[in-house]
């Protein structure tokens, strides 16, 4: 399963920054090029799309469902779900998805968290996307970024029981053990570490039948990054800025070159799309029911 998050890294550190600027032209050369690469390789994707995204490119969101990719949801505001309570949550992911079908004429089925938010202290989110009408999540990745995460690793899809006999799909990032440690294996952020012969042989030897792996339009980009900061921009701003793009360029060069050496070796397929397959498989996991109660301790999945 090949994703991808859509969002405007420019658009983003602007709003770390407090200050509001037109779309970048950038973002759209991003795209550009991704769509590119994916026609070469004649695969299709999911695309999780952030509102204020879809807000401010109304046209190349549209354009992700005409090439026949599949859109889902991203939320809106880019905003950590277990920084939010959950009325800020159901409401952000509301209004992301009245603006996608605005612009899309598509009814997000899946949804993946900002940073892969979502932890055992925001498992009342899996009933609010329930609520929603999700079909599937793809919010657990093995990050060292996510505190208090749930465990243990998922290292394939697996249904979430819900109370009341419902359930939630999740899709986690493609992992693969390593001592006692997670190695994420499907983010294009780990990519730039792992040789790709290395890279391909751990996804070759994964004993399940799919990995999910997600990319963002920015590491697609041929041209480092640039923040672009006003002059008006504290010293404290622009250092920071001057991290993410040292973060954010280290052998970006790489990323597009190993989706390309994925796709030669893998199908790659939408989420929905093995969600068909995987749905009618009866040997597929079901995890017990996800303590949601705020008054007692939550139960990990």
């Amino acid at each position: 399963m090949l994703t991808v998050d859509v969002e405007d890294w420019n658009q983003l550190l602007d709003r770390r920054v407090g200050i509001e600027r037109p779309p970048s032209t950038a973002f759209r050369a991003q795209m550009r090029t991704l769509f590119g690469v994916l026609d070469e390789l004649g695969a299709n994707a999911t695309f999780f799309v952030l509102g204020t995204t879809a807000a401010d490119h109304p046209h190349l969101v549209a354009e992700i469902g005409e090439r026949g990719h599949e859109i889902a949801c991203h939320g809106y505001s880019h905003e950590r779900v277990y920084q939010q309570a959950p009325t800020q949550f159901r409401a952000d992911v509301e209004r992301s998805l009245r603006i996608i079908e605005q612009v899309a004429s598509v009814r997000p089925r899946g949804y993946r968290a900002p940073i892969f938010s979502i932890n055992r202290d925001s498992l009342w989110a899996y009933e609010i996307l329930e609520e929603l009408d999700f079909k599937y999540d793809a919010s657990r990745c093995s990050s060292p970024w996510v505190p208090n995460a749930i465990s243990p690793p998922a290292v394939a899809p697996y249904r979430i029981g819900l109370r009341g006999g419902r359930e939630l799909w999740e899709l986690p990032v493609a992992s693969c053990a390593v001592a006692r440690h997670s190695l994420p294996l499907g983010g294009a952020s780990y990519w730039r570490f792992l040789p790709s012969g290395l890279h391909l042989r751990l996804l070759r030897n994964g004993v399940q039948p799919y990995h999910l792996l997600y990319v963002h339009p920015y590491e697609c980009d041929p041209e480092p990054l640039r923040a672009n900061l006003p002059s008006t921009s504290t010293r404290a701003e622009v250092r920071s800025a001057r991290r993410r793009e040292c973060w954010r360029n280290f052998r970006h060069e790489t990323i597009l070159a190993r989706l390309q050496a994925i796709g030669e070796h893998f199908e790659f397929t939408t989420c929905s799309d093995a969600l068909a397959i995987l749905a009618s498989t009866p040997q597929a996991d079901v995890r017990p029911p996800i303590d949601v109660d705020p008054a007692r301790p939550a139960v990990a999945v």
